[in-house]
């Protein structure tokens, strides 16, 4: 079963016996087993049918007896396994969902995939419910992102979308940390839109001074803004240190290559390559405008190049103190490639 067909199914009062979560996103098991255990049973219930487990501190065997046991007092028992991947020998579970006690709501949190030619899954399977929690890749995260706002009663717009993925990444659980801060700010202030200032206001991002920013100037050859960001980076080298940049900028550069190397492909088709989103894809498209495949090759190398340098790869090493004279060297370099 898909996340929302599970939270639809519990949403309307419907608890399976036995449930297997299981993949590598966290935040959709985290999300079901919390919401199993806020509403399974009453709060009057819990104390004598409600059972939390880790998979580091038990075996299945016995977390196998503890489902076992008849609810006291109560229509039901809860035992929920967190962090189940843990727990190295599943077989008890097999045999448990073939016999198991159907006045218990049993709760695996495995944070792993699991093996889909296991018996296991099968034998859940026809008993209760295995969901896979799939990480999204880099380029769904936006979609997902506008999707999650929407059903906050929030709209975001697509430059404090991007600044958000750049920010916070593909973590959901942070990200969604991050929406509820800004949810609460917005709301406070009547607004119903999330927008890039919310976002650098309150997420820790420079308005002006952040990589997004860097590569739109330096894709643009906005010469005057990348000295700006280029000045204040060197100027508070701890806070933007120059490895970090270089390997932003390569990956970006590469992606720009990418890009005018796929011709006609379809936007569909691109996104998929590149593993960006819709809007990031136009800003590939106009960078396409000001650099050609020549160029973009050169300053890969270009690119290259200077992350030896600041390694001290094949080069004298560089005091930290020299680096933003090093970044400085580069990005001019960049913007000036002909």
């Amino acid at each position: 079963m898909k996340f929302d067909e599970v939270m639809a199914e519990l949403k309307g009062g419907k608890f399976r016996p036995f449930y297997l979560l299981q993949g590598d996103e966290p935040y959709y098991i985290d999300t079901v087993a919390n919401y199993i255990e806020q509403h399974a049973l009453s709060e009057a219930d819990k104390a004598f049918n409600q059972t939390i487990l880790y998979g580091r501190d038990v075996n299945a065997t016995t977390v196998v007896h503890e489902a076992d046991q008849y609810p006291m007092m109560a229509e039901r028992r809860l035992v929920i396994v967190r962090e189940a991947q843990d727990i190295s020998d599943l077989s008890p579970f097999d045999m448990y969902a073939k016999h198991l006690q159907e006045k218990t709501i049993l709760v695996l949190c495995y944070k792993k995939k699991i093996d889909k030619r296991l018996s296991l899954i099968k034998t859940v399977e026809k008993v209760g419910c295995v969901m896979e929690s799939t990480a999204l890749r880099a380029y769904e995260m936006p979609a997902w992102l506008t999707s999650y706002v929407r059903s906050q009663g929030l709209s975001i717009e697509e430059k404090a979308n991007s600044l958000l993925c750049e920010a916070v990444g593909s973590d959901l659980s942070n990200m969604v940390s991050a929406i509820e801060k800004l949810k609460l700010v917005a709301e406070s202030s009547s607004q119903k839109v999330i927008t890039s200032q919310l976002v650098t206001q309150n997420i820790g991002i420079s308005n002006e001074y952040n990589n997004f920013e860097f590569r739109d100037a330096i894709f643009s050859r906005d010469i005057a803004k990348v000295n700006r960001i280029v000045k204040a980076y060197s100027e508070n080298e701890k806070a933007h240190p120059i490895q970090p940049i270089i390997a932003y900028l390569y990956n970006e550069f590469l992606k720009l290559f990418s890009f005018i190397m796929l011709g006609r492909a379809s936007d569909a088709e691109k996104m998929s390559a590149l593993g960006v989103s819709q809007y990031a894809l136009k800003t590939y498209a106009k960078a396409s405008s000001k650099y050609t495949i020549q160029q973009s090759r050169d300053i890969i190398y270009i690119i290259r190049r200077y992350d030896a340098r600041s390694k001290g790869f094949n080069y004298p090493a560089i005091p930290k103190e020299y680096a933003g004279d090093l970044l400085k060297e580069m990005v001019a370099r960049i913007v000036y490639c002909r």
